[in-house]
């Protein structure tokens, strides 16, 4: 069958050096792009790979070329390249949360397969590895970073994949190496869930108003940490018992003549919620609001304001990571759990974890969902397979009943 890539494999002379300047044959293939020129690709020398190989391979691609399998035009760039255009075009379009995950998802590719790896050669054995690398320590930017959790390296590789699932809508790649492929199996971390009597210790250390009414409300209101920190106090309807969380647009407020920066924030599940007051953080919030001196934040201090103000990626409207928003959070957090004399510390995310176990036995289903602000019901199933393991106690009961 004639075909515009007749001919495929050709001798040719591409000359080499490695030994006293001997010149080496390779086996070359020549297709014409798109554009008319001719594109080029080495499948091997002249003296390894023999002429019926070289015409089977020829024979291959130039099927796969007539059937779509294989490119025409070799898109010539790097993942890190194509992954900085990607993120152009995202901008305008998606939350400045999605364009942070879209970027540490590209230091992560690029720190376990290294950076000058061409696009369409990013195959199945690149994605092993991706999880493999996330799932120890691993260094990014020259610093020691612990394993990644489960729930991490899901995100990345379904950034990944969206990203490459783009590529090939582009016609730069053929196939996505992230498709059909979900991450291999991960053990999970063992949960730690803090018990009430375990937040009361933390609280009787007398870790200060800031973080006893932080605590507080993190245990009885199951909110994220962004969701926390970027709380302002009209948030709190005290009136109505609840707290909203809700999205804010970056701008900026004044107190006493000076300018300070509201942080752009988006809800992760895209909608206001609202989630019960209780009366002992509501009382704590009203002593803190006392000291709050004008801030529009019931966690960030005016200072702390003006300082996160100077931050590029706030000037520019972008969301900051919840991390950065207060100094040394989780240091003083493991200081107060060693105060309390907590053998095994926790996360501020593993308060957010407690609640969620500890309502599931008191509340359906559907209503945690809406309160824990889960975008699927299978994320808060998860809380009541906790609560339901006891079902084993049961069934030791029972076998001890028909001896």
């Amino acid at each position: 069958m004639p075909s515009d890539v007749e001919g495929l494999a050709e001798r040719t002379d591409i000359l080499q050096q490695p030994q006293g300047g001997r010149v080496v044959y390779y086996w070359r293939l020549r297709w014409p792009g798109k554009d008319g020129r001719p594109r080029t690709e080495s499948i091997g020398r002249v003296d390894e790979v023999t002429e019926a190989e070289a015409t089977a391979i020829r024979r291959r691609k130039m099927v796969d070329i007539d059937t779509g399998k294989a490119l025409r035009d070799r898109p010539g760039m790097t993942i890190g390249q194509y992954l900085d255009l990607d993120r152009e075009a995202l901008l305008s379009v998606v939350q400045p949360g999605t364009i942070k995950t879209h970027d540490h998802a590209k230091q992560r590719l690029i720190g376990a397969i290294g950076a000058d790896v061409k696009l369409d050669k990013v195959e199945w054995h690149h994605v092993d590895r991706l999880i493999n690398w996330l799932s120890q320590d691993h260094r990014i930017n020259g610093k020691t970073r612990p394993a990644c959790s489960r729930a991490t390296v899901k995100q990345t590789i379904a950034t990944l994949k969206a990203a490459f699932n783009r590529a090939k809508d582009r016609d730069l790649i053929v196939k996505n190496p992230f498709a059909k492929k979900g991450p291999t199996k991960i053990q999970a971390a063992q949960k730690r869930i803090f018990t009430t009597e375990e937040i009361a210790a933390m609280i009787e250390t007398r870790p200060g108003l800031w973080w006893e009414t932080f605590l507080r409300l993190a245990l009885t209101s199951g909110l994220r940490l962004g969701e926390l920190l970027n709380l302002t106090w009209s948030d709190i309807d005290e009136d109505g018992g609840q707290v909203i969380v809700s999205a804010k647009r970056a701008g900026t407020f004044e107190v006493a003549g000076a300018h300070y920066p509201v942080l752009p924030f988006s809800c992760k599940a895209h909608h206001e919620r609202r989630v019960p007051l209780h009366t002992d953080a509501a009382r704590l919030l009203r002593r803190l609001r006392l000291r709050a001196g004008g801030s529009l934040y019931v966690f960030l201090s005016l200072p702390r304001l003006a300082r996160l103000g100077r931050r590029r990626d706030v000037r520019d409207g972008e969301q900051p990571p919840a991390a950065s928003l207060v100094n040394n959070y989780l240091r003083d957090f493991k200081l107060i759990q060693a105060a309390a004399g907590l053998d095994s510390p926790g996360s501020i995310h593993d308060i957010r974890k407690s609640f969620g176990t500890h309502m599931a036995k008191h509340v359906p289903m559907h209503e945690l969902q809406k309160l824990l602000g889960h975008a699927s019901i299978t994320t808060t199933a998860d809380f009541y397979l906790d609560v339901s393991s006891n079902i084993i106690e049961q069934v030791r009961a029972a076998f001890g009943r028909t001896r």
